[in-house]
């Protein structure tokens, strides 16, 4: 697991390497997925990775709604521990989501 802490600039090394030795990718971002900076970083990593990848690259994002000002919707509307860990296992087994 790779924790980005900069968007600008991004330690594409690092993620190329983590790809590499897993020979699979999950983005996982509170952003909703179209059109996001994990729609770049999947993009990018897949073009730099296509052939270590085992399986399509895998994104996982928040709702696809405005961020809700409400801090309980908020948090009902980003990925959750038990999500991320469900997209995970879809990930390594194949499975639709």
């Amino acid at each position: 697991m790779i924790d980005l802490r900069s968007l600008r600039p991004i330690d594409w090394q690092t993620c190329i390497t983590s790809v590499q030795k897993t020979h699979h990718l999950l983005v996982v971002e509170e952003d909703c997925v179209f059109a996001g900076a994990g729609a770049e970083i999947a993009a990018k990593l897949a073009e730099t990775c296509f052939y270590e990848l085992d399986a399509p690259v895998k994104r996982h994002g928040g709702l696809d709604i405005p961020t809700p000002y409400n801090r309980s919707l908020e948090i009902a509307s980003v990925p959750t521990i038990d999500s991320i860990v469900k997209a995970a296992q879809q990930l390594l087994t194949g499975e639709a989501a």
